[in-house]
């Protein structure tokens, strides 16, 4: 794979360009796209960009008409710019230039900058015809009420079909109305993902009438002898007494009389103390066990109940298939009897129509309108989304494929590392970026140095590690007590350690670390160039919002103040849940129950002091009840959010909640949950009831539905950054720490839990394994593609730092699963697949 070289590299063909961390791809792209205007003559409306986020384009928007300035004033005044003199040597002749740079700048609003459902939805609009999509559709960026009705409406059909025996079964299997909807939301976001599960077992009515007649049997037998069979186990001679000792067995007959009490009831999960089998291999040495029938007759249970847990066990994975099917057509259904699209739908509608019988002119048109494409962020695609821009473009136009597949880290969202590896195969042309622009050259030799590996550092040998080059440039150094800093630390923290204990030590020590940082930052000793060094130049990254919860804590203690970016649910936060029982107050004013515990929230402050004297004092009680009939007044007769303002000015709460240490946090987060409901309560008029049903479904949801719900932060002030890695992708900072590096690899799975993966014996096709025969010998697979992304992961969170990087390591019970671990201590000879298994186990 050759570098590449900006103003050598030819205008055509299939060009993938693999830019590492730090090196310019912005800058690169900016680059391409005035070079196609500037030399090759194309028109803004010309050139297709897409990116991934609304505000990746609206910053490379603003990108690209910042460099047509520059290259224009460059022009005028002859600057010495080197980006500018190399594009005004490529295209030589400077009248023409001028002209198309005036041209671009005048014509800039219909720059082809999309989102690539923002590009889909535009294809679909213009080219109505071609494409034979409904002109009348709405777009609906979250289906998931609509979703949640047809997953609803699958099990109604089919629990009156079902046995009770299986219905209580699926009750205990874990499987929550949330679980079953998150599932099948996860299946439905990769369209044709290969489902595989079980068929229903025919056989299971006899299963469950063999279980029932056992039952039958053993019930007799307990009811008639249950103190003999009891006596004999208390006072057998011959049974190992540590096996069977006095206390269990007392509490064994106890449960065993509960089990036999109602054929409905739950297996008895120490029943095989019972068997005859289990008897005879629990003895003293030259023992006798005791005999009885029931003994017998338990024994004979056991592979009955076996059975039929495997029956039940094969009827809920072929249901989770049924619902899976179900949903797919039904929602496909609804949606287009109601007029509605959701992202999805859009892709899924253009490679239908580019597949269709005028699926050539279609894409004709497309090239016709675009002349050339600049794919950004391309190690976040899909088999889907790869399909399209093949079909469109494939040799016929310049397409320049831009990302990394190091910093694959959204697979949650549907992004296919495979599809990308393919898209690389295919390719006219490779380049590589290596030049590293953001990091101190001793801190890029401490990150070549942990993954330069002679196994593969990724796991995956096609994802290889081009050694990161430091750019020729002057940057002010870090320097603490007037020497340069050391740039990557590896803090140890002392062990052995379980999880709880690891996060306690790496969070206090991150928190008194920053501290001292910042003490010596005041002092003028620590500082960057002549500048001190600051709060708002540290960065803690984090997996999770838990995480991030602690380190905030920790440093509070510390009397330092952070600020949060994360990409969790606002949903789920504290906030939400007490302003759903305020709000339930408010709708039925009239339960003195809901109106104490939505007093009692943080929100309206009352302790337990406080509402007993309320109690008490009769009048004031009426006053408070009379107080959420007008709130409740109000929001009937002038919608949510005139009583929502009415409620947060009367009650004081933005005082009250700022008075907390994370009082704006807290306000941030209410704030922004009004702001949701009062859009839900404008676009969809739901009533009261309809909005406090709506809220409660959105608490109880998976993930982040939506950017829009994303937590925002509390404000812009000059604060140490908390961030996940997720979200921290694209952003740098002087100083950064990660405190759970220990943590993040490999989770233990739970027994027939669906799992996602790509099967290699099918093209890396996606999978999602319910609980088919092969579950257990394809979950390494899956294990393998976590593995995978947790390294990715490292990589993007050890590329962040601009002078330094701190990452805790430890003898931490899980760490040897980690990713860490896996370029700390590599597999041995044995190979990655054995070395996979081991960390699993």
């Amino acid at each position: 794979m050759q570098r590449l070289q900006l103003f050598d590299t030819p205008l055509q063909g299939v060009n993938l360009i693999e830019a590492s961390a730090g090196t310019g791809k912005t800058f690169t792209i900016t680059g391409l796209y005035l070079r196609l205007l500037l030399e090759s003559g194309l028109t803004v409306a010309q050139i297709l960009v897409v990116t991934y986020t609304r505000a990746a384009t609206a910053e490379l928007r603003e990108r690209v008409r910042e460099r047509l300035l520059q290259v224009r004033r460059a022009l005028d005044t002859a600057a010495d710019d080197p980006f500018c003199a190399g594009l005004l040597a490529a295209c030589g002749d400077r009248e023409l230039l001028r002209r198309r740079l005036a041209l671009a700048l005048l014509d800039f609003d219909r720059a082809a900058i999309f989102t690539i459902h923002g590009f889909c939805q535009r294809v679909l609009t213009d080219s109505a015809f071609e494409s034979r999509v409904p002109f009348e559709t709405e777009l609906a960026p979250d289906q998931s009420d609509l979703l949640q009705e047809v997953v609803d409406d699958f099990w109604r059909r089919q629990v009156q079909d079902l046995s009770p025996g299986l219905v209580d079964y699926l009750l205990t299997s874990q499987d929550s109305p949330d679980a079953l909807m998150a599932l099948t939301a996860r299946a439905l976001a990769k369209p044709g993902i290969q489902l595989r599960g079980d068929c229903f077992p025919d056989d299971l009515p006899a299963l469950e009438r063999d279980y029932q007649a056992h039952f039958q049997t053993l019930r007799r037998l307990w009811r008639a002898q249950a103190r003999e069979i009891g006596d004999l186990l208390r006072n057998s001679s011959g049974l190992n007494g540590n096996k069977y000792r006095k206390s269990s067995i007392e509490d064994w007959l106890q449960s065993m009389d509960s089990f036999l009490a109602d054929p409905s009831g739950p297996w008895f999960e120490r029943f095989d103390k019972f068997a005859r089998s289990t008897l005879e291999a629990s003895l003293k040495k030259g023992g006798k066990a005791p005999q009885h029938a029931f003994f017998g007759a338990c024994d004979a249970m056991l592979p009955v109940r076996q059975a039929l847990d495997e029956g039940y066990r094969r009827a809920r994975v072929a249901l989770l298939d049924r619902l899976i099917e179900f949903s797919g057509r039904e929602l496909r259904a609804r949606k287009a009897r109601l007029g509605l699209q959701s992202y999805e739908d859009l892709l899924l509608d253009l490679s239908q129509a580019l597949q269709g019988e005028t699926g050539e002119r279609l894409a004709a048109s497309i090239r016709d309108r675009y002349r050339a494409a600049l794919i950004d962020e391309f190690q976040d695609t899909d088999p889907l989304q790869y399909g399209i821009l093949q079909r469109v473009f494939g040799t016929a136009a310049p397409l320049f494929l831009v990302g990394d597949p190091k910093q694959a880290i959204y697979s949650f969202r549907g992004a296919d590392i495979f599809a990308y590896l393919r898209a690389r195969r295919d390719a006219a042309a490779r380049f590589t970026l290596d030049v590293n622009w953001r990091s101190e050259p001793a801190l890029l030799r401490g990150v070549n140095a942990l993954f330069e590996q002679p196994h593969a550092s990724f796991f995956f040998s096609d994802i290889t590690y081009p050694p990161a080059r430091p750019a020729d440039r002057q940057r002010p150094p870090l320097f603490e007590q007037d020497a340069p800093a050391q740039p990557l630390r590896l803090c140890f923290l002392p062990g052995p350690l379980n999880k709880e204990q690891a996060t306690q030590q790496a969070v206090q020590s991150t928190a008194s670390e920053i501290a001292r940082l910042l003490q010596l930052g005041r002092s003028g000793v620590a500082r960057i160039g002549e500048a001190p060094l600051v709060s708002a130049d540290i960065a803690v990254l984090v997996r999770t919002h838990t995480q991030g919860l602690r380190v905030r804590e920790a440093l509070l203690t510390h009397g330092i103040h952070s600020v949060q970016r994360s990409q969790e649910d606002v949903f789920h936060s504290h906030e939400a849940l007490e302003l759903e029982r305020v709000l339930r107050a408010v709708a039925d004013p009239g339960q003195e129950s809901l109106v104490r515990a939505a007093l009692a929230s943080d929100m309206l402050g009352y302790n337990g002091t406080r509402l007993a004297a309320l109690a008490e004092d009769d009048a004031a009680s009426e006053a408070v009840l009379d107080t959420f009939q007008e709130y409740h007044r109000r929001w009937r007769s002038q919608g949510f959010v005139s009583m929502f303002g009415q409620l947060l000015a009367q009650q004081g709460v933005a005082a009250r909640l700022l008075g907390f240490i994370d009082g704006e946090r807290r306000l941030t987060n209410l704030l922004h949950l009004g702001e949701l409901l009062h859009q839900q309560d404008r676009s969809a008029a739901p009533a009261m009831q309809g909005l406090l049903k709506w809220l409660a479904q959105r608490r109880q949801s998976s993930g982040v539905q939506e950017e829009a719900y994303q937590l925002r932060l509390e404000s812009d002030q000059e604060l140490v950054q908390i961030v996940t890695i997720h979200k921290s992708k694209g952003l740098e900072y002087p100083v950064v720490f990660h405190p759970f590096a220990w943590d993040g690899g490999l989770r233990r799975r739970k027994e027939g839990q669906p799992y996602t993966f790509h099967d290699p014996d099918q093209a890396f096709a996606a999978v999602l394994e319910l609980g088919s025969p092969r579950w257990h010998s394809d979950s390494f697979r899956a294990d393998q593609e976590e593995l995978a992304e947790s390294l990715r992961l490292l990589y993007v969170a050890l590329t962040r730092a601009e002078h330094r990087c701190y990452l805790y390591w430890g003898n931490v019970s899980g760490a040897e699963r980690s990713a860490l671990a896996w370029l700390l201590h590599p597999p041995d000879d044995t190979g990655a697949d054995d070395a996979i298994e081991q960390m699993a186990r």
